[in-house]
């Protein structure tokens, strides 16, 4: 599992947190990406997404401007967060060999 927090931003610079919660391959061996974002000031308001594919398969408390905004976040910044996403992967994987 890799867990990583990516940025924060808002008013208080932590009015949204950005995860990287979960790598992991598919039946047909494509990598994918699970990020989770958060309010820290609300813990029951979330939303999930999917990399490459971009898509927010679960949210809860967001507004859809705020989902579209994070979308955006994530498109603009998906090769770095595929980089910070190997690299925990493989420090992960060799810190249990």
């Amino acid at each position: 599992m890799v867990y990583s927090e990516l940025y924060s931003f808002g008013e208080a610079r932590n009015d949204v947190i950005v995860v990287i919660t979960k790598m992991y391959d598919d039946r047909d061996g494509a990598e994918h990406i699970v990020i989770r974002t958060e309010k820290p000031l609300f813990p029951e308001t979330f939303a999930e997404f999917r990399l490459p594919e971009h898509n927010c398969y679960k949210a809860f408390g967001f507004s859809e401007q705020e989902i579209l905004e994070l979308d955006d976040y994530l498109l603009h910044n998906e090769p770095i967060i595929w980089d910070l996403a190997r690299e925990q992967e493989e420090s992960r994987h060799a810190a249990n060999t």
